[in-house]
């Protein structure tokens, strides 16, 4: 008697790739973005005629705060996610909840509450890059642990990461031509304000399409 073939999973639906995927573009343009001009919108440098709201070594100590809470936060929410029980699962509830506090605290990042150099400032940096990436963790970890919990086979896998791939690059490209752009015209908080958005944006389709 012939052996019976093992039976064939259904391939994903085609929609789930880019649904998957769009949240990458979001989390790619807070990180660009956050790393390459948080410093500068803080304590820029004298000659171009900006705003000094902190010398450089507080705002390297408001964001050295920052990345211990990051630090801290990694373990406690991966613990918290992969015991969760929920209708959604253990991943989409935190990033249903994560990912508007984060588009709001990196909007709130880049305005200072002191028009000048002031202490108020390196407090308020410190508190909202610590919340800033508290909430990145809370949206982005369980996004990221949601790839082989969807994936089917590891053709599934590298479709994913394929996607994931593909918002990569073209969130790179927004985060470094668009925000320069936008800093230039309008101002830093209008930029945070527009790249808040854009990422809320990306993570609802996740949200909605997975």
């Amino acid at each position: 008697m012939p052996a019976t073939p093992p039976a064939r999973r259904a391939a994903l639906p085609p929609w789930l790739g880019p649904a998957y995927g769009a949240a990458y573009f979001g989390t790619t343009i807070v990180t660009q973005v956050f790393s390459a001009w948080i410093i500068y919108a803080y304590s820029p440098a004298p000659e171009q005629g900006l705003t000094v709201h902190l010398p450089m070594a507080k705002v390297g100590l408001a964001l050295g705060i920052g990345r211990v809470v990051d630090a801290l936060a990694d373990p406690l929410v991966g613990v918290w996610s992969d015991n969760t029980r929920s209708p959604w699962g253990r991943r989409l509830p935190f990033v249903a909840a994560g990912a508007p506090l984060l588009a709001l605290t990196f909007a709130l990042l880049w305005q200072p509450p002191v028009a000048g150099s002031s202490d108020n400032n390196f407090y308020y940096l410190a508190v909202m890059s610590s919340a800033m990436l508290f909430f990145f963790t809370v949206a982005v970890a369980p996004y990221l642990a949601l790839l082989p919990e969807l994936a089917r086979s590891p053709q599934d896998r590298v479709g994913l990461a394929a996607w994931q791939a593909a918002y990569t690059i073209i969130g790179a490209a927004v985060a470094v031509i668009g925000a320069g752009g936008l800093i230039e015209r309008w101002g830093f908080p209008a930029m945070g304000r527009v790249m808040a958005a854009i990422t809320l944006v990306s993570f609802l389709i996740t949200i909605v399409g997975v």
